[in-house]
């Protein structure tokens, strides 16, 4: 009885501890900063990718511009990360 209880014992410590080591992990999770200048720089990799795939023709450049330019409008306007100005402002500086 008693090395069953010993037993017992040691399986709830073991038990405790795999819960504790579990939750205790730290998760990285990068600065707001970071991630807008990520979420930035992707933006603009996609309007020169889109500048290239269509310089050769002028007017569906410009569609495609502004379905992009629509597009980013709506992220950033959803985008817990970015305020209304600085979404005004990212949208100015992919048209230029």
């Amino acid at each position: 009885m008693d090395a069953l209880t010993l037993v017992l014992i040691l399986l709830i410590i073991f038990a405790t501890y795999l819960i504790y080591k579990q939750f205790s992990q730290k998760i990285a999770v990068k600065p707001s900063a970071v991630k807008k200048d990520e979420i930035i720089e992707e933006y603009k990799q996609k309007l020169e990718q889109i500048k290239t795939n269509y310089k050769d023709d002028e007017s569906k450049l410009k569609i495609e511009k502004m379905k992009f330019i629509k597009q980013v409008n709506t992220e950033l306007s959803m985008n817990l990360f970015f305020d209304e100005h600085e979404a005004k402002k990212i949208i100015q500086d992919l048209l230029k």
